[in-house]
């Protein structure tokens, strides 16, 4: 007869963060579809010419969604009805840039956005820039903990542990 302990491992790691993410929105409306994309183009351009200004390279500002929308306006007939009127398109282009955390960088990057020519809204965030290695040590924590009680749990039931 086969006997299984089954347990369940937790870890807990603090990581420092090593990496500063901006993340920017750009947004526009205008009557015309190609009016809009034109306008999304050149404010995109902008916003790579700050960054490539600041010693980034065009590349390293990413896009991380694009999008066109129809836009409409409501209003009130001459019977006092509420209706729906096209007005144009809109675009939202979300946008990132991200660099090894440095506060001297980090606020030459925040007055560069704050004066430049386009007025992107920006997040700022913070994360690892090795995440795949936090979360191996993670699991091998998680591991020993499992390991632990299942030798707690074996020795308290007068049974010896098999290979796990």
């Amino acid at each position: 007869m086969e006997r299984t302990i089954r347990v369940t491992g937790k870890g807990t790691l603090k990581v420092k963060p090593d990496l500063t993410r901006i993340t920017m929105d750009l947004e526009g409306a205008f009557e015309d579809y190609s009016e809009t994309l034109k306008a999304s183009s050149q404010d995109t351009e902008c916003l790579k010419d700050v960054c490539e200004q600041l010693g980034f390279k065009r590349t390293e500002l990413k896009t991380l969604s694009f999008d066109v929308d129809t836009k409409y306006e409501s209003f009130k007939d001459k019977q006092g009805e509420y209706k729906h009127r096209f007005v144009g398109y809109e675009y939202k282009h979300t946008l990132k840039l991200e660099f090894l955390s440095d506060n001297a960088r980090l606020g030459r990057v925040l007055y560069a956005l704050a004066n430049a020519p386009v007025r992107p809204e920006f997040r700022i965030s913070y994360s690892v820039s090795k995440p795949e290695e936090a979360k191996n040590q993670l699991l091998a924590l998680a591991v020993t903990d499992a390991t632990k009680k299942a030798e707690i749990l074996s020795k308290a039931a007068g049974v010896s542990l098999q290979e796990l």
